[in-house]
């Protein structure tokens, strides 16, 4: 092994890990609590025992999606990212 500039690159690697861009999983999540919350409020669909169903549904659902984007952050390195979902 030769300790000059070849030697060096012949010994470098460099892995690189596609990753798109995870906000869009977090303001997925987000719609999909806006929507449902959102629809009922404007007397779509619901009756006397939505309100006790509806609103646990809806903070799972874009709490796991935040949790997620925060997740996918992290592993892409985007610190505003991890902040806006994490929080």
């Amino acid at each position: 092994m030769a300790e000059d500039h070849a030697g060096w690159i012949s010994r470098s690697r460099v892995f690189l890990i596609p990753i798109a861009a995870p906000s869009i999983t977090g303001l997925f999540g987000f719609m999909i609590g806006t929507v449902m919350l959102g629809a009922w409020q404007a007397g779509w669909y619901g009756s006397a025992v939505t309100p006790l169903i509806i609103w646990p549904s809806a903070m799972f659902a874009s709490g796991i999606m935040q949790t997620v984007a925060a997740v996918a952050s992290l592993r892409a390195r985007d610190g505003i990212a991890i902040a806006i979902h994490a929080a």
